[in-house]
């Protein structure tokens, strides 16, 4: 209903709640759920977390074919502990290589039939060069847009933004 409303009033594009890669691969009820979508509100993106590139790939093609949404977003930028314990969200940063392994994979294995996007924070404990060297290693493995979100994991969503990491 959010997204519905959003579309209506404005929004240019909507993006799903998150779905963890491993639980739709498990087949769960749940991540069928936060994936579905009506056709009002396209262009629509299913966004995806993960760590592990193979499971990753699955899951991209699974909704590609499935779901067929207008792009797939990994969310490389949740602060939140539960999925940094997966290795997931904003723990990227730390092995930002990884980043670009999973969006490597993920183009692969959907063949390029839909865009794969990426969002990150500024960095991981502090503003580092790790933002930059995960949007390099994702660029180069084929994303088709990066977004960044002016604040480090630690920072959650408090504290000044750092607006030039974005710049």
């Amino acid at each position: 209903a959010f997204r519905r409303l959003a579309r209506r009033h404005g929004a240019a594009m909507v993006v799903t709640e998150m779905v963890s890669s491993r639980a739709l691969m498990a087949g769960s009820d749940k991540s069928d759920d936060l994936m579905e979508f009506t056709e009002p509100e396209r262009p629509v993106g299913v966004q995806l977390f993960g760590g592990d590139p193979g499971i990753m790939g699955e899951a991209a093609a699974k909704v590609a074919e499935e779901v067929r949404p207008d792009l797939i977003d990994i969310n490389f930028g949740c602060p939140v502990g539960k999925i940094l314990k997966c290795d997931a969200g904003a723990s990227v940063l730390k092995e930002p290589q990884r980043a670009g392994w999973i969006v490597k994979a993920m183009v692969a294995a959907t063949g390029g039939r839909v865009p794969i996007t990426v969002k990150t924070r500024a960095g991981y404990d502090a503003m580092d060069n790790a933002v930059f060297e995960l949007l390099q290693s994702v660029q180069e493995a084929g994303a088709s847009a990066l977004a960044v979100h002016a604040r480090t994991r630690n920072q959650m969503f408090e504290g000044k933004a750092n607006w030039e990491v974005i710049a």
